[in-house]
């Protein structure tokens, strides 16, 4: 189902959430902490929370794709960016996690469907992130609001 209606339309030539032999000269290592380098897991069975491989030129097409949704109001993004709830702790994991905060009251520090939610000083923002073993990403996006006599803001 990704792939019939994300990762083709999108042209996602190398994003998959099953191994493929044609990543095999492509791929890269995850690392421990101690540097070590972790072994690669060459799934044969999806799983919608670790299993996806993917590289950056795809996962741009896909951030841009929901960048392009959310300028365009679309009833997709409206759903995906609704806060779910508030964000109410010092930290989304560990033993911070249970420790109550109002230190991010000020951005609405929220989650929606999947993505994490704020207001900044530029405009509406999501994130996402993942760990794995041997990898971690962020990624966020904001919807700047263009200051005409902003020189750096093009």
């Amino acid at each position: 189902m990704a792939r019939d209606i994300v990762f083709e339309p999108l042209e996602m030539k190398n994003t998959s959430y099953l191994w493929q032999e044609r990543f095999e000269t492509t791929y890269c290592n995850g690392h421990t902490t101690e540097q070590g380098i972790d072994k690669k897991d060459k799934r044969d069975r999806a799983a919608a929370a670790a299993s996806m491989e993917t590289n950056l030129i795809d996962y741009s097409l896909f951030v841009m794709h929901v960048l392009k949704l959310t300028k365009a109001k679309s009833d997709v993004t409206n759903v995906l960016f609704k806060p779910n709830f508030r964000i109410r702790t010092k930290a989304q994991f560990g033993p911070l996690s249970l420790v109550e905060s109002h230190d991010n009251n000020d951005m609405a520090l929220s989650y929606g469907l999947g993505w994490g939610l704020l207001q900044s000083p530029y405009g509406f923002g999501a994130f996402k992130e993942g760990y794995g073993e041997g990898f971690q990403h962020y990624t966020i996006i904001i919807s700047r609001k263009r200051n005409r006599n902003c020189h750096t803001c093009k």
